[in-house]
């Protein structure tokens, strides 16, 4: 019988589990209700296509939501954001801000989702007390609100603007710049300078090539 437990137990041991459709609704079911389950399925067939895929492929669709689960278990929606990968993650369609059309309201707020998230909330504890490395992705304000953040000073504010710190320290001093961040053509003239006499660099400016 499929268990969490026995679920925690394969991914431990060999980093995945497969679990066949009925054993895994058996799963779902201890978690909560899945009274809107015909909807859920068929709401895979009004999926929206991706349009990041390299070289303009077209054949994956996908929709998008964030969710967060309190340590009580109560789950709320996130307002509507970018999926993020790194490059290191995914070199073919990392590092860039990913705006997937929004799962559907009714989707995302009916039974069977919610029990789907709250059945990986218990899950991923499950996980953490076996020693696998597991846990939610945090929204950017989360993670900055972060105790340990707070405690590494990893939101700085310089000439009034907020920035990321930088969590390295060498010899006990912070490896951080203290100049603000450049404005917005700030560089311009003294960058193209040596490249472009003033007569070509007015005249790229007039035609709005640089600011």
């Amino acid at each position: 019988m499929t268990t969490v437990e026995t679920l925690a137990a394969d991914l431990q041991r060999d980093g995945f589990a497969f679990v066949p459709a009925e054993p895994m609704r058996a799963l779902l079911e201890r978690a909560g209700a899945l009274d809107d389950l015909p909807a859920f399925s068929e709401s895979w067939n009004s999926l929206a296509v991706d349009t990041y895929m390299a070289a303009g492929a077209r054949y994956r669709r996908r929709r998008h939501a964030v969710f967060s689960v309190t340590t009580g278990g109560a789950i709320a929606r996130q307002p509507h954001q970018p999926h993020y990968q790194t490059l290191e993650y995914n070199p073919l369609h990392g590092g860039i801000a990913r705006w997937f059309e929004p799962i559907a309201p009714e989707i995302g707020g009916g039974s069977t989702l919610q029990t789907i998230v709250r059945w990986c909330a218990q899950l991923f504890d499950r996980l953490e007390a076996a020693g696998v490395p597991a846990g939610p992705i945090n929204l950017v304000t989360q993670a900055l609100s972060d105790v340990q953040a707070q405690h590494r000073q990893m939101v700085r504010t310089i000439a009034g603007t907020p920035l990321v710190g930088s969590p390295v320290r060498l010899d006990g001093h912070r490896a951080d710049s203290e100049l603000p961040p450049p404005a917005l053509g700030e560089h311009t003239d003294e960058l193209l300078s040596g490249l472009l006499s003033g007569d070509e660099l007015a005249g790229l400016r007039a035609s709005g090539v640089v600011g």
